[in-house]
């Protein structure tokens, strides 16, 4: 029988190459996990905190407004002339925007009927603004107090809870409106009973007392409540022009639409289709979605309202 001797010679730098390689292979799962985790943390902090959810509300309350404030304009420049009245005379009176449009609009639509313009209408949001800050109130109650006496006038007249909470709440714009009358402020109660106290008379009334209400309002000085609610105020006029610009929300509704209209035939093939995606790309999906998630992140510490800006427009 006849023996061969087979020799088998490791080298010593392919050793090292393999271990290198090895290393390497170790330290970059390590990376992946370390990202991953990144990645989970500040997706975790942005849902928990309700930036997201925040953003998308701010833009659909601003759409909100606009589609409000379309019934009751004549076009898009007259639109956008009337929204920047409008959100001037809620940063000036130091009031809630949205609150302040559906004051205007709930009264808008009866200006036929009130027989005043559009000039007379953005004049009596404004006193009225100023007579419920001067009345005392939070930025929180004045603006319930602006949808409460909307909601009354917009029936045609005050009474019953609307004018109850006005007497309770706002004695400056009680004031006013007895003022406007002729009687005591005790009066108004009977004469809301009668149905006495019309829209139009309210409208004059505040017309009239426009010029002190200006100057006692000028002797004011913000409170932080107050500040914050101008601040929400340009913050959600900035949110909800970037996403008109951008149509992010239009699309995205769009999106949920369809989706929801076409779930049994989607869900089967995303399933097939994500695995196979998975499988082929997943590594390098992970690798650019974390470094997106990673200059998000940058973007935050450096400046928080150019990361609202990129989740707006990219990344959700």
């Amino acid at each position: 029988m006849t023996t061969e001797r087979i020799d088998i010679i490791v080298r010593e730098d392919g050793s090292r190459v393999v271990k290198r390689n090895i290393s390497d292979i170790g330290n970059a799962a390590d990376d992946a996990a370390n990202s991953l985790d990144l990645m989970k943390s500040i997706l975790t902090g942005l849902i928990a905190g309700g930036i997201i959810t925040g953003l998308i509300r701010m833009a659909d309350t601003y759409t909100n407004i606009q589609n409000k404030l379309r019934l009751v304009t004549t076009g898009t420049e007259n639109l956008a002339r009337v929204t920047k009245e409008l959100k001037n005379i809620a940063n000036d009176t130091r009031s809630d925007f949205e609150a302040t449009a559906e004051l205007y609009a709930r009264l808008a639509n009866s200006s036929k009927e009130l027989g005043v313009g559009q000039k007379q209408l953005l004049a009596f949001t404004k006193t009225l603004n100023q007579a419920i800050v001067l009345s005392g109130a939070s930025a929180e109650e004045a603006a319930g107090g602006i949808r409460q006496l909307a909601q009354g006038m917009a029936s045609g007249t005050l009474r019953g809870d609307e004018l109850n909470s006005v007497m309770e709440n706002f004695p400056k714009v009680a004031d006013i409106i007895a003022q406007g009358l002729g009687v005591t402020r005790g009066e108004l109660r009977k004469l809301g009973a009668e149905g006495k106290i019309s829209a139009k008379t309210i409208i004059d009334a505040f017309a009239d007392a426009e010029k002190a209400v200006n100057e006692d309002f000028g002797k004011t000085i913000p409170t932080v409540s107050q500040s914050l609610t101008v601040f929400r105020n340009n913050f959600m006029v900035w949110v909800g022009e970037l996403d008109q610009a951008t149509g992010f929300t239009a699309n995205l509704s769009k999106l949920i639409i369809y989706l929801s209209q076409n779930l049994n035939t989607l869900i089967p093939i995303l399933a097939g289709v994500g695995v196979a995606i998975a499988t082929a790309f997943a590594p390098g999906l992970i690798v650019q979605f974390t470094a997106q998630i990673r200059g998000l992140w940058a973007l935050m510490m450096a400046n928080p309202f150019v990361a609202v800006a990129a989740v707006v427009t990219g990344l959700i």
